[in-house]
């Protein structure tokens, strides 16, 4: 008796599931990228103007980077989160992949113990 529960036919509804999950995780990225571009543009250039003014009103070298980081910090608040949803993203695609190879499997073992059945 095999000791995997599951039919072909659910197999199958597994693997056309996941690949649409997949198909639609990847359709997505492209906006995801963009925005992440976006949001570190964005960063990069508060942060920049930030370093500028405060060289202007001359505040010591030693200091202006981390001060200007804390003055831009809600902008790198953004920019982690624009990361870690991207990242968020491209985890969910590589979960689906791996769920459809299981279910190829089960598939595949399921076609091989139900011909070896057939042939008994």
């Amino acid at each position: 008796m095999s000791q995997i529960d599951i039919t072909p036919e659910q197999a199958m509804t597994g693997i056309f599931k996941a690949f649409n999950d997949y198909s639609t995780a990847v359709e997505g990225l492209p906006d995801l990228y963009d925005k992440l571009a976006e949001v570190q543009a964005i960063y990069d250039k508060q942060l920049g103007l930030e370093i500028a003014r405060l060289k202007a009103d001359n505040m010591p070298i030693s200091i202006i980077d981390k001060t200007a980081k804390g003055i831009v910090a809600e902008f790198k608040k953004n920019l982690i989160i624009a990361e870690g949803i991207l990242k968020y993203q491209l985890s969910k695609i590589e979960s689906l992949k791996a769920k459809v190879n299981a279910y190829q499997s089960i598939l595949s073992y399921r076609k091989t113990e139900m011909e070896r059945q057939k042939q008994m």
